[in-house]
């Protein structure tokens, strides 16, 4: 098949062509650039993301080689509570890894802003003379969903539409950027073109995620109410019990290479101590979120193996700013002086966290990453100076959390604020109740402990800063940081868009809408055989072609 050329309708054709190459670092040679199109030629089976760990190897062969029918995997902090992408709570990073295994989305990442054939075996993208950028995809012509329905054009462009009908959608905003109208036209049975009214650089990394899976129309018209469940998948769902546990099982007529496994349960177990014993009775054979004081448990034992991992998502306290005493910068640098995080990082996740000594609010492995933003450090007496130029007056301030770690983060913090005299009470509650407790239209918190989700591309934070999103539960408003994301997501030259992140982190760092705490470090214990998946920082595990060898 032949290659796919660009068309950059500007004059400045060659320059932008180049720019945008750079930037996604790809070059005109190479296949998987995101300006380039994938190839008929390349492997049906999209090769798994790098992780920092490598338990992703071929699994292996010979005649003796036997593997298990079926793995049981238990989930840490990450309850699955929802799995419909269109309605809000489906963003738990554990909802990714069913997602992977349920859905396929058009291009898959292979790191290094590179990207493969997957849905789409091909692909262009063209900037208009208006400005605008279109993409246009040809799709594979051998992909059938769940219910035997042969995937088409049509199917692209309803998950796009639908993805655009609710702003609080889990994948709204990954299909729909802030401030951006994309149109989604089949250009015929196996095309599709997707159109934004202007250029946003990150967009095809946002369709290389797992939230912007590929549902089928006729399974979402025949059922509204399941029928999202319907993929293209290795994996189909066949139970689910929200906050409990889902169970999916192979799919054999996959368009891809066949996983290895037949059956895979996902388990939802809270406390700690409960996931030890489990592993220790053989209850289940990888597990996510051993506690810190269980680990020597497993560190030296040959009957594990451990995969240590750091997740880039930052671990937030924040502060409401439409709330009278929060929207107060002298009460949230009261707040922030008085902080202890290293106290706070080792009780909430012990010798698993890595806490933050740095100003900015950031993924841990996200590009343009300012570490260069001093931290506001812990001293009493300038909090208790602040405090007393603020506008509290003793009143009782909420901090509302939702999984264990951060409560445990919250009762640290009740008591160090007690210190420069600010009354903490803490309201605890489920993530379903989080989501709806801080919904920007309605939004009743005053201080919450959460995590900002962050890709590796910078602009994976605009949604949770800017003005009017659905992920701005700190109902924060700066024209100045509204323009600098702007001005980014359209910036080709990478010099240029890492002043802007670092002017927007800057803004950040002194306006405090947020406090990063720490990032979680943990270790996936599995017992030995267990192969076939990566752990990137992200957390967007792909389980599809996992293994777990028992004999041979």
């Amino acid at each position: 098949m032949k290659k796919s050329k660009k068309v950059l309708a500007l004059a400045i054709t060659a320059l932008m062509c180049l720019s945008l190459l750079a930037a996604c670092g790809g070059d005109n040679s190479n296949s998987s650039d995101p300006t380039t199109s994938g190839t008929e030629s390349a492997s049906p089976n999209a090769p798994i993301a790098p992780g920092q760990v490598a338990p992703t190897e071929a699994a292996p062969t010979g005649d003796d080689v036997v593997f298990a029918e079926e793995i049981i995997i238990i989930m840490d902090n990450n309850a699955v509570t929802v799995l419909n992408p269109f309605i809000t709570g489906a963003g738990a990073p554990a909802n990714s890894w069913t997602s992977n295994l349920m859905y396929d989305r058009l291009v898959y990442p292979i790191g290094d802003g590179k990207y493969d054939p997957y849905l789409a075996k091909d692909w262009d993208i063209e900037v208009t003379d208006s400005g605008a950028m279109v993409f246009t995809f040809e799709l594979r012509e051998d992909v059938y969903f769940h219910n035997g329905e042969n995937m088409t054009a049509n199917d692209v462009v309803f998950t796009i539409n639908t993805a655009k009908e609710d702003m609080t959608g889990t994948n709204h905003g990954y299909w729909h950027p802030t401030g951006i109208d994309v149109t989604a036209t089949a250009l015929d049975q196996y095309t599709v073109r997707i159109e934004l009214d202007q250029i946003y650089i990150d967009y095809l990394f946002n369709l290389s995620l797992p939230y912007c899976m590929i549902v089928s129309e006729k399974a979402m018209r025949d059922d509204p109410d399941n029928g999202y469940a319907i993929g293209t998948g290795a994996f189909y769902l066949t139970e689910f019990v929200s906050g409990n546990y889902h169970v999916v099982e192979r799919n054999d007529n996959y368009w891809g290479e066949p996983p290895i496994t037949r059956k895979i349960t996902f388990r939802f177990i809270p406390e700690p101590g409960t996931r030890t014993i489990m592993m220790i009775n053989n209850e289940a054979q990888l597990c996510f979120g051993i506690g810190g004081e269980d680990m020597e448990v497993f560190e030296d034992s040959p009957d594990y193996q451990m995969f240590p991992f750091t997740f880039n998502n930052a671990m937030t306290l924040n502060f409401n700013m439409e709330h009278p005493i929060l929207s107060d910068w002298n009460f949230r640098m009261a707040v922030a002086s008085a902080l202890d995080r290293a106290e706070i990082a080792i009780v909430a996740a012990g010798t698993y966290s890595a806490p933050n000594y740095t100003g900015t609010v950031w993924g841990y492995e996200t590009e343009f990453r300012n570490d260069n933003l001093e931290m506001i450090p812990e001293d009493l007496d300038a909090a208790r100076a602040y405090l007393e130029a603020s506008v509290y007056n003793g009143e009782p301030i909420e901090i509302a959390t939702s999984i264990i770690t951060f409560t445990r983060a919250a009762e640290v913090i009740q008591q160090q604020l007690a210190r420069i005299g600010i009354d903490i009470v803490l309201e605890v509650m489920d993530g379903p109740g989080m989501t709806s407790y801080t919904d920007p239209n309605n939004n009743q918190s005053e201080i919450t402990l959460n995590v900002v989700v962050f890709t590796e591309v910078a602009s994976s934070y605009r949604g949770f800063v800017y003005p009017g999103s659905n992920g701005n539960r700190v109902m924060y408003n700066n024209e100045r940081v509204k323009e600098l994301f702007d001005l980014a997501v359209i910036e080709l030259n990478d010099d240029l868009r890492r002043s802007y992140y670092y002017e927007i982190q800057e803004i950040l760092a002194h306006d405090i809408p947020r406090v990063e705490m720490f990032f979680r470090m943990n270790a996936a214990v599995s017992v030995p055989g267990i192969g076939g998946f990566a752990l990137p920082s992200t957390a967007l595990y792909d389980f599809r072609y996992i293994y777990w060898q028992i004999e041979g």
